[in-house]
């Protein structure tokens, strides 16, 4: 089996419905990937090298049976008054008028556009073949998709990619987030109709003739010649374009239309995977306004966020699963809300500042019971323009803070492409190797000494990790490293010294020891995960790893 991967990296797809200019398409159909493919050729590859490995890429393509899909569910871009899943309304100036009076940017008439948007829960896509590729096919249709810059409309900026050999485990990670769609035997057992380019030799011939590249250049190479020509020789070649052209200007038309063949969704393609005891539907907190705040504040953020929320309660009494704490005072021994830190990390030139914050609730508790108990800890604040809802967070009494006296501003992230680390799916894809993001407060300290035994000391703290991991709901990790420095660029040292982590105090007035560690596992897991005796207040929490699991799959 192989695949080609298309990740949408605005986190949205812009394509039209073949059927309803209104409705967005999704899952994308594989003749818009094909498509895609092959306006790359046009663009990168020499037109009079018909022996190219591209070409053959492509005319071997076509030839291939349709493809499985694999897709997130995913929800249509809505006007914001209405709330209703209708495409905006977008009056574009027109470009090809050739009336003098649109001419000129100003004067130039508008008409109304749509671009129907889907925003999928998961930004990847997968498209997957039965059989071996060729080698030279594979060569071609690497070339081709690593320039692939858009799959639909051009706003849908992708990255594209092939993979040679999938194997089941990578076929798992296909199946766990996604759902599974296969072409059906007939159109009574469809769900859905999938526009294909399949058994159809010659579509690529086809692009070609009916874009008329080389008819388009020869009309308009001879307009030239005749405009330059004098005399005897402009009557010749006007007498040539006439009879060469009778018809006047050649017209470029679009591509032909591809087969569409039934599809049905494969009942239980998406695989349960093991989970946390935390809902990977996250509540995403961004920080609107308020100093810069580094990663280092996570437990002084934390905290401040907890007293808001608690305050907003009668006589502080907020439930056990925000508060921790049973009605008796005495700690609760389910899980409850962890607040967990979203910075920018992991990505190069990052520096750890955080850019929001996230509220991690357990999965046992409804959606409606999170925004009856947080319903009134939002406030509404006027800015001017309009009313908004935020939480407001006074940090004066925190000396790590570099400005004591202001606030931080905290709304819910709602834009259509927020940043990375405020999109929730950042921290919650199902990934096989996690890396720590803030460090893991041990919940014991390690009886081995790690000056003079530090291989023991080591494979004992990777078993309270592994411990750790198994009290969230997790199973034990295959294997687990760990570290003072952190194994994500941007994220500080797990100890104070040096401008690292402040150590994480307990209850006995004593401290506990922080190690940064990257946890495998030997199947991908779903997020949030936060480990250790810091996980509801932001210490503990990781981020997945896409290239070190893919690295580690390479090598098996």
């Amino acid at each position: 089996m192989w695949a080609i991967g298309v990740k949408y990296l605005r986190g949205v797809c812009v394509a039209t419905d073949s059927g309803q200019w209104a409705k967005a398409e999704w899952p994308p159909h594989a003749s818009r990937l094909f498509m895609a493919l092959a306006a790359t050729y046009f663009e990168t590859v020499d037109e009079g090298n018909k022996s190219s490995d591209e070409r053959r890429a492509l005319e071997w393509l076509e030839t291939q049976q349709p493809p499985r899909v694999f897709a997130s569910d995913a929800s249509m871009r809505v006007e914001h008054a209405s709330r209703r899943a209708e495409p905006v309304t977008v009056f574009v100036p027109v470009n090809d008028s050739t009336r003098a009076d649109q001419l000129f940017a100003d004067s130039r008439s508008r008409q109304p556009r749509h671009f129907p948007t889907s925003i999928p829960d998961d930004d990847e896509v997968f498209f997957m073949w039965k059989g071996n590729l060729p080698e030279d096919v594979r060569s071609g249709l690497q070339r081709l998709a690593t320039n692939v810059s858009r799959v639909g409309h051009s706003s849908s900026l992708v990255q594209v990619w092939l993979e040679a050999d999938v194997c089941e485990d990578r076929l798992g990670e296909f199946r766990s987030c996604r759902e599974e769609w296969q072409p059906t035997e007939g159109d009574s057992s469809a769900e859905r109709h999938f526009r294909v380019v399949a058994k159809a030799e010659g579509m690529l011939r086809l692009c070609e003739d009916n874009y008329n590249r080389a008819g388009i250049e020869a009309f308009v190479d001879l307009e030239d010649a005749i405009k330059a020509a004098k005399g005897k020789n402009k009557k010749e070649l006007k007498d040539k374009l006439e009879a060469q052209f009778p018809d006047g200007t050649p017209r470029a038309v679009g591509p032909p239309n591809p087969l569409s063949v039934g599809y049905a969704r494969v009942d239980g393609s998406k695989r349960s995977l093991p989970t946390s005891v935390f809902d990977d539907d996250m509540m995403i907190l961004s920080i609107a306004e308020g100093p810069s705040v580094s990663l280092e504040s996570t437990l002084q953020i934390a905290g401040a966020l907890r007293k808001r929320i608690h305050d907003a309660f009668p006589d502080r009494k907020s439930p056990a699963w925000l508060s921790g704490h049973e009605p008796d005072g005495s700690p609760t021994e389910r899980p409850h809300l962890a607040i967990l830190p979203l910075p920018f990390v992991g990505r190069r030139h990052a520096d750890g500042h955080l850019l929001g914050i996230a509220l991690a609730f357990p999965r046992d508790i409804s959606v409606r019971d999170r925004g009856m108990a947080l319903r009134s800890v939002f406030e509404e604040i006027d800015d001017g323009d309009e009313s908004i809802r935020a939480i407001r967070l006074d940090l004066r009494n925190y000396r790590r803070l570099r400005n004591e006296t202001a606030q931080l501003q905290l709304v819910r992230e709602d834009r259509l492409t927020p940043p990375l680390s405020l999109r929730a799916s950042s921290w919650t894809r199902a990934c096989s190797v996690w890396e720590t993001v803030t460090p893991i407060a041990l919940d014991r300290f390690p009886k081995k000494d790690r000056n003079k035994e530090r291989a023991a000391w080591r494979d004992e703290v990777a078993g309270i990790i592994s411990q750790s991991c198994v009290n969230v709901g997790l199973p034990e990790p295959w294997q687990v490293h760990v570290h003072h420095n952190a194994f994500l660029e941007g994220a500080p040292k797990a100890l104070p010294k040096s401008g690292g982590f402040p150590l994480m105090p307990t209850a006995e007035s004593g401290t506990r020891f922080q190690v940064h560690a990257r946890v495998e596992f030997a199947e991908p897991v779903v997020g949030p995960i936060t480990l250790g005796a810091g996980r509801f207040v932001g210490y503990g929490f990781c981020r997945p790893n896409f290239n070190q699991c893919r690295a580690r799959r390479e090598q098996q």
